[in-house]
């Protein structure tokens, strides 16, 4: 088997029909000859010298690929796995990827730290569901949603709602008022004239409280 960067003569080449194959540890610089394994479903590639994944773009079945602890610098190399719609599984820790984006929110907790290229895989290669053994989102907090002031229509509704409960409130409060007068109108006839002064008395009251809350009404309204 001959792959760029690695020689083994011992071994018959691997059969294009493959769809699982393990090349870790094999001083790897390149993969460019793996093109013709386009049944690859999973791949492992950790700890070799890897500087990018020319060559895998053909692997259109790819579920699994693993790149850890290689010399891969610049997150643009998985570009070329953008086309695997198929690619689930992602391992790429343990690289000196370089030039990284904003590191994302911190958490308290320590063990839960995020890498700092999570975010740009996250939007760069959605169909990855795991990456480094975690699921999407990757530990990533999701955006809390912008608090929304009410719309123009929304206020002036709860307004007329305001006013009209208001009105409703009073009118009631003054038939309220009118059914006492007249209940103590009618029991006035059949009272001395002891009861009759506590009861004019009564009434008297009740006016002055029906004369302010007109008064109170008319300030409102102006």
């Amino acid at each position: 088997m001959h792959v760029a960067g690695f020689k083994d003569t011992r071994r018959p080449p691997p059969p294009p029909e493959l769809q699982r194959l393990s090349l870790r540890g094999r001083g790897l610089t390149s993969v460019v000859h793996l093109r013709p394994l386009a049944q690859l479903r999973v791949l492992c590639l950790n700890h070799n010298h890897l500087t990018d994944l020319r060559g895998l773009a053909s692997c259109h079945f790819l579920n699994e690929l693993y790149v850890s602890y290689n010399w891969l610098k610049d997150l643009r190399v998985l570009l070329e796995l953008t086309g695997l719609q198929q690619l689930q599984v992602l391992h790429v820790v343990g690289n000196p990827w370089q030039n990284l984006p904003p590191t994302p929110t911190p958490t308290p907790d320590p063990k839960a730290l995020v890498p700092a290229y999570t975010q740009w895989i996250h939007r760069h290669l959605p169909q990855v569901v795991r990456l480094d053994g975690k699921s999407r989102p990757y530990g990533l907090t999701p955006p809390q949603p912008p608090a929304q002031t009410p719309s123009r229509d929304t206020r002036r509704n709860v307004h007329a709602h305001f006013i009209t409960t208001t009105t409703t409130t009073t009118a009631t409060t003054t038939r309220q008022n009118n059914n006492i007068i007249l209940a103590i109108s009618v029991l006035t006839q059949e009272l001395n004239s002891s009861e009759l002064a506590v009861a004019q008395t009564l009434i008297a009251e009740q006016r002055r409280k029906r004369r302010g809350l007109g008064e109170d009404e008319g300030s409102g309204s102006g």
